[in-house]
């Protein structure tokens, strides 16, 4: 129990426009893990705006990365950490990340012990993308 939270636990965790670089999102991705592991039924949503590198390849062309390197770190180190992360288009560029849907949590609240919600360990995570 934590002196200051006592057994409190938040019902969810929320980021919003947080990811801009690899490095950033597996340090996002970690903090998630940690605060998914000592509060198990929060919901996490991350609100994240699609973006892609520029860059000069090795014959000086300016590219474009072919996906959000941010968001492809974030949805990693959690698969690797055992959690998995769901993720949809709400817009063109804009995406939701979930760890778990209300449909989910409640069927955790009544007693159901498969919910795909929860973290389950290393080699159980998947990663699905939403239309």
């Amino acid at each position: 129990e934590d002196p200051f939270l006592g057994n409190w636990a938040p019902d969810v965790i929320v980021a919003a426009d947080v990811c801009f670089t690899d490095r950033v999102a597996r340090e996002l991705a970690a903090g998630l893990l940690a605060a998914m592991q000592r509060w198990p039924g929060a919901h996490v949503v991350v609100g994240h705006q699609e973006r892609r590198a520029v860059y000069r390849d090795r014959q000086g062309e300016i590219c474009t990365e072919a996906e959000d390197s941010a968001l492809a770190a974030l949805v990693a180190v959690c698969s690797e950490g055992g959690c998995h992360l769901g993720v949809g288009r709400l817009e063109d560029d804009l995406v939701v990340v979930t760890r778990r849907s209300w449909k989910d949590a409640e069927a955790r609240i009544r007693g159901r012990e498969d919910d795909p919600g929860l973290c389950t360990g290393p080699k159980r995570a998947k990663h699905e993308s939403g239309p």
